[in-house]
Formats: structure tokens, C-alpha cells, sequence
């Protein structure tokens, strides 16, 4: 004998009180029987009892069977729980419409209580069964989920690490991006002299590592500095990572990532371009002074540094308007979103962090290099070379030089932190007479910025 707790509960529905007496008699034992004598009672009991089975006959008096299932299996709360049809009819198209709304089983009439007992047994352990294995899956499946968190804890998903006053690094290793937050003047040296970019070999070929993405800051000058200064950062993604050479080990298709305000990424798309390739036409290098020969030999030249043709940073860049509190996809699950002035939210499986570009009060874009104090002599004449280094080199400054002429100070090139280089040289800004600039590209013209607070008229070259 089954305990009356441990019995299923049984919904017979049926217009017939002959019938209900026959099935409720050979269920008692084995189950606790509920009776319906139309559809919409069925619908009503099976809402507040939840029966484990349905016992369904197709001719009510008000819905039929086939509209009683229907109604059951459209519903996310009863569509699991089986329905055996109870029927005169022992026609397959029936049979074929049944199991088309979802019913488990067929039973004809007249009901034979063995067959009964026997199929209702079937399908209420089935259920069970499907339950238990729902139950098992959920619980498997939120294991899984658990484990992962684990992971992603452990992959450091969503880490921002500080990499100097005004920029930081948010890695999502998960997800395979890597954001360079904020790049002022000489942010690769930054990078370098922190482990964020360091050299590797990748296939057989000897590359570097660093940032796939960039976020630009909102405002463009801060507390004296140039906050967006993308092109060597760019640079170092397309060229010394290799995600722009054709067959690198790197090269998958995915491009670089310029993420911000849609004012600032337009202004860095053409910074670049410039930056990349500087005069773009023959006609633009004829203009510049060039012969036909020389600007058809330089336009050669240029074409096979950008592999065949010179193409707008659009075609080796993608980009990321977050202009709004909305959240937009970055990459492969990764969101972001300007939450307030300067700060964006990135967001990835339920987790975010705040990146705010902003710097402190009273601080400055720091160099990534240290400089001795040196008191400079007013020669007659001399050339001092203030730098020996390139926009690659993380140990000293930029190339460029003082020329000391009857008293007066000339620059060639104003490389960036070029007011600290004057400062650590011993002389004030206001000494510079006139500039010779050489090129274009920002480690040659970012230090242009703190001329601009010298007290005189500058000569410029």
C-alpha cells in the first residue's frame, strides 16, 4: 500500500459519472484522484492543485479535450504535466491531432482498469523522471555557472590597474580584450617600463604584446596636457603586434578598437591618418616642394609601407560611439557606456567597473622617464642634444635639440614634455627664442603646448 502522501495526484476529466466512478475506483489505491466534469473546471482545478497527470476526454460539454490541452501546453506553468487522452474514438487522425498539442498517451474506450493503472504508472514515472533530470540539469548548469564566475575571478575579468596619473589598463582576458584607458604623450614607454607591452615570440615570430582597444578621453587638453595622442599607440597594435601585416601570427581579422565620444574618435581617425602616412598624394608632396621623380619614388615608398594601397583608418580601425548611459557592445560581450562626464562603465556577465579619464586636481601627464638637473651655460654658440631617443624608446626622451646662438635659445623640435626637459635643463620657457620644426609626427610637435606660456612672441621655423 502506497502513503496517501506519496501517491500522485490524478485529474480525471469527464463528462460521464459512470466512467469518473470506473477510473476514480481503479486509481484509488495507487493515486489521489480529482475530478472535472468540463473544460473549464479542468483548467481551474489544474491551476490550484498542479495534478502530476491528466486523464482527458475529448467530448466536454463546453471545450473540448484538444482545446483543454491546448490551453495546458501554451501555458509555462502546466505545459509539463502529461495528458493521456480518454476517448470513444480509436481513429489515428485523432490519435495524430492529440499528439500534436502535446497529449503523452491514447487510451479508448471503454476504459479497462489494468491498462489504466498500467499507463498512468508509465507516464506519472516518466514525469518524474524528466523532472529529476530538469532538476539535474539546473543544478548542473548552475555549477557550471559558479565555476565559470570562479574562472572569470581567477582570469581577473573586468581588472582596471592604475599605469600612470590619467591612464589605466582594464584587461577582459575572457573575453580577448585589452583596453589602453587614456593616451597621452608617450603612453607606449608608459606601457613598456610597467610589463604591459613586452616582447614575445608568437609563431615563430618575434612580436609584442599590449592593448587592443583604446579609450579616449572626453576632453581633450587636461591640467596643461594633450590627453588623446593615439597615433604611436595605434602604431604599436598594427605594426610591432603585427594586426595589420599580412600572415602574422596576430593578424585574425579583429581590428583595433578606438572607443569614446563620437568628437574625439573622428579627430583621432584623421590624427592618424596623418600620422600614419603623412602626405597622402603626389600632388600633396609636388606641392610640399618635391619633384614629379621624388614624389612619384616617395609615393612608392609609402604605398608599400601600408602594403599596396593607402587606406583610410577606417578600413584598419573599428570603432565605439559610448556617448550615452546606454550600453553598447564592444566586443564579444564586453559593454560600455559614458555614466558622467569623462567616466565610462564596462560591463561584462553581470559585473562592472567604473574607468573615470579625468586627472586629479593639480596633477599632470607625467614623463615615463627620469631627467638629472643640469645648469645649461649661455654659449656663444652651441647645439645640446636634448633627446636621443625615439617614440619607442622608454628610457630617454624624443630627439631633439637647443640651440644656443649670442644669448637666445632655439629648439629644433618640441618633443613631448618638452617644458619638463627645458626645466630640468635650466631654462625657462620664456627664454625660447624660436622653434625649428622638423616633421609632423607628435614626437616632434606635442611639446608645443607648454610654448605657449612663454611670455614672448616665438619665431618658428
Amino acid at each position: 500500500m502506497i502513503a496517501a502522501d506519496d501517491k500522485p495526484s490524478v485529474l480525471v476529466v469527464d463528462d460521464d459519472p459512470s466512467l469518473v466512478l470506473t477510473m476514480r475506483a481503479a486509481l484509488r489505491a495507487e493515486a489521489r484522484v480529482s475530478v472535472a466534469y468540463g473544460g473549464e473546471e479542468a483548467l481551474a482545478v489544474v491551476a490550484s492543485e498542479r495534478p502530476n497527470l491528466v486523464l482527458l476526454d475529448v467530448g466536454l460539454p463546453d471545450l473540448d479535450g484538444y482545446e483543454v490541452c491546448r490551453r495546458l501546453k501554451e501555458n509555462p506553468a502546466t505545459r509539463e504535466i502529461p495528458v493521456i487522452f480518454v476517448t470513444g474514438s480509436d481513429e489515428s487522425e485523432a490519435e495524430t491531432r492529440g499528439f500534436l498539442l502535446g497529449a503523452v498517451d491514447y487510451i479508448t474506450k471503454p476504459v479497462r482498469p489494468a491498462v489504466l493503472r498500467a499507463r498512468v504508472r508509465t507516464h506519472v514515472a516518466l514525469a518524474d523522471q524528466a523532472r529529476a533530470l530538469e532538476a539535474a540539469v539546473r543544478e548542473r548548469t548552475a555549477e557550471l555557472e559558479r565555476t565559470q564566475d570562479a574562472l572569470r575571478e581567477a582570469m581577473h575579468n573586468l581588472r582596471v590597474t592604475e599605469i600612470t596619473p590619467g591612464v589605466h589598463w582594464l584587461q577582459v582576458p575572457e573575453a580577448d580584450l585589452y583596453v589602453l584607458c587614456g593616451c597621452p604623450a608617450e603612453v607606449v614607454k608608459h606601457m613598456m617600463r610597467r610589463g604591459y607591452v613586452v616582447t614575445e615570440n608568437k609563431g615563430g615570430v618575434t612580436c609584442e604584446t599590449g592593448p587592443n582597444a583604446i579609450l579616449l578621453s572626453e576632453h581633450l587638453i587636461q591640467n596643461g596636457g594633450v590627453a588623446n595622442v593615439a597615433e604611436f599607440p595605434v602604431l604599436q597594435m598594427l605594426y610591432k603586434q603585427g594586426l595589420l601585416i599580412p600572415n602574422h601570427p596576430n593578424n585574425t581579422g579583429a581590428r583595433p578598437l578606438l572607443i569614446g565620444v563620437e568628437d574625439q574618435i573622428r579627430a583621432q581617425l584623421a590624427y592618424i591618418h596623418r600620422g600614419n602616412y603623412g602626405l597622402l598624394s603626389a600632388e600633396e608632396l609636388e606641392a610640399a616642394g618635391a619633384s614629379a621623380d621624388e614624389a612619384d619614388r616617395m609615393m612608392r615608398i609609402k604605398r608599400r609601407f601600408a602594403f599596396g594601397r593607402i587606406k583610410a583608418p577606417e578600413e584598419f580601425l573599428d570603432t565605439v560611439v559610448a556617448s550615452g548611459e546606454s550600453p553598447v557592445e564592444i566586443r564579444n560581450g564586453v559593454t560600455v557606456a559614458r555614466v558622467a562626464p569623462n567616466t565610462f562603465r564596462f560591463a561584462y556577465h553581470g559585473k562592472s567597473v567604473d574607468v573615470n579619464l579625468d586627472l586629479p586636481s593639480g596633477a599632470r601627464y607625467v614623463a615615463p622617464y627620469t631627467l638629472d638637473f643640469h645648469l645649461t651655460p649661455r654659449e656663444r654658440f652651441a647645439v645640446l642634444h636634448s633627446g636621443e631617443g625615439d617614440g619607442w624608446d622608454s628610457d630617454r626622451p624624443c630627439m631633439s635639440s637647443v640651440i644656443l646662438w649670442e644669448g637666445k635659445v632655439y629648439l629644433v623640435d618640441a618633443p613631448p614634455n618638452a617644458g619638463e626637459i627645458l626645466q630640468r635643463l635650466g631654462i625657462d620657457v620664456s627664454e625660447v627664442a624660436g622653434l625649428f620644426h622638423t616633421h609632423g609626427h607628435d614626437d616632434h610637435f606635442l611639446g608645443l603646448l607648454a610654448l605657449t606660456q612663454t611670455d614672448n612672441k616665438l619665431r618658428y621655423f
